[in-house]
């Protein structure tokens, strides 16, 4: 999802703006609110959201003096002045800091639901990102879908991870490709393709000792010609804070385990299941616990 916060010194402002539409529906998410906009820049130049939405007039510092501050330090989001004026002085100014939109209180929920729709088209654009929506299977199958696949899986280990808001993939090395794209539902999602499946590994591991940090990372494939399978898994690691384990029967067993959560299954029935004594079952489970 895109990430967006609001700058108004008037918190009813900022309550009012949350609430008038369905944020998460339109592949964004409210991440942060502000009605200082000292501390607000000191915030955004630390979250760099894809989307700020502030006020022209305000106390201490003006939404312009705000947008120049954020130009200074390279901050790139897309801005949407906001003011309870006709104010076209300042609408001329905001055009000139490159704001994608001027919208006036009290809001119309049309306008804003029309901004947010252009923001969307304005940030794939920018950032050349495919769209992928699970909900829709002929978006699936669409020619431009289907092309990021192909172009994803440059090599021929391939996983899918998934962030919150708060984080990002960023493999350091030019053994693990990386692409992102954007899922409907999600904060952030990466396609992953690597030489060897020790890459892999070895970045899933980089994050394993912090499961709050929000990533979330599917089973091993040759390609992603899988994609709503690997969403699966990878929505099933990042929600429950785990990884899958390099031992493929290992990691079936943990996909089992999350489609079946529901259930109070017992060390028997997970042995019954896989055709395991209980004592080799423990003896697999105590090696991921062991594994760095």
């Amino acid at each position: 999802m895109y990430r967006v916060v609001l700058v108004d010194d008037e918190p009813w402002v900022l309550s009012g703006l949350e609430e008038l539409v369905d944020w998460n529906k339109s592949g964004f998410a409210v991440v942060a609110k502000f009605t200082d906009p000292e501390q607000a820049l000191k915030e955004i130049i630390r979250i760099r959201p894809d989307v700020i939405f502030v006020d022209i007039r305000m106390p201490k510092m003006s939404g312009i003096e705000l947008t120049a501050s954020l130009k200074e330090h390279k901050i790139d989001s897309e801005i949407v002045f906001i003011s309870a004026y006709r104010d076209f002085e300042a609408a001329r100014k905001a055009l000139q800091y490159g704001a994608c939109q001027y919208i006036l209180k009290p809001f119309d929920q049309n306008e804003v639901e029309n901004t947010i729709r252009l923001l969307d088209d304005k940030i794939r654009k920018r950032k050349g990102l495919v769209s992928v929506n699970p909900e829709e299977p002929d978006n699936m199958l669409s020619p431009e879908v289907e092309l990021l696949f192909r172009t994803a899986a440059k090599y021929p280990v391939c996983c899918l991870a998934l962030c919150d808001h708060s984080s990002n993939i960023s493999p350091d090395n030019d053994l693990i490709a990386c692409t992102p794209l954007v899922i409907k539902g999600e904060s952030a999602a990466y396609l992953l393709s690597a030489k060897t499946k020790d890459s892999i590994y070895g970045l899933v591991s980089s994050f394993k000792t912090d499961p709050s940090d929000g990533k979330g990372f599917s089973r091993i494939y040759p390609d992603f010609t899988s994609f709503p399978e690997m969403l699966k898994e990878a929505r099933f690691s990042l929600n429950c804070g785990f990884t899958y384990s390099a031992n493929p029967l290992t990691a079936e067993i943990q996909l089992f385990i999350c489609r079946n959560i529901s259930k109070n299954l017992t060390l028997a029935d997970l042995a019954s299941e896989f055709f395991l004594s209980e004592t080799y079952l423990s003896a697999l489970f105590k090696k991921i616990q062991a594994a760095p």
